[in-house]
């Protein structure tokens, strides 16, 4: 992905390695699969709400990493449940990386109730509860309940 950075096809292909995720569990068979781990992926704001209520414009939001982890999602059915992790090179996680978190979440839970592209594969595609800040030095992300976070933005 890192080489087709800040483009159209950046974007499409974003979404096209979603619906595989979508794809790949829908046809799991009750077996989950292996982890994926997108690096950077790019995800635009659709149109409507909740992105356009306010004067803020919602430019291109690259997640850090996307972990794609196939789980259980009832009566032998396999999800690609997905959680969004955000790098800081710093040693202590900050509120504003948790709201970068969050918003992400939010774009992505949007984008996979609204995008056309992902209609046929929406179904297998759920967001994790938790979200994570990567530390500088750190061997793993710090975790997080975005509910959270979203129940202090929203109020």
């Amino acid at each position: 992905l890192h080489k087709l950075k800040y483009s159209r096809e950046h974007e499409a292909l974003s979404v096209e390695l979603l619906h595989a995720a979508g794809a790949a569990a829908a046809a799991a068979n009750g077996t989950p699969s292996p982890p994926w781990m997108l690096f950077q992926p790019l995800f635009k704001a659709p149109a409507g709400p909740p992105f356009d209520i306010c004067d803020v414009s919602f430019s291109n939001s690259y997640v850090d990493f996307l972990l794609l982890r196939f789980v259980s999602g009832g009566g032998g059915a396999v999800v690609a449940e997905l959680t969004v992790i955000d790098a800081k090179a710093t040693g202590k996680v900050k509120v504003g990386a948790m709201v970068q978190v969050a918003y992400y979440a939010l774009l992505l839970e949007t984008l996979i109730a609204t995008d056309p592209r992902l209609a046929g594969v929406r179904r297998h595609l759920r967001l994790a509860r938790h979200g994570g800040v990567w530390l500088y030095g750190e061997a793993a992300p710090a975790p997080f309940l975005l509910r959270q976070v979203r129940d202090k933005v929203d109020a």
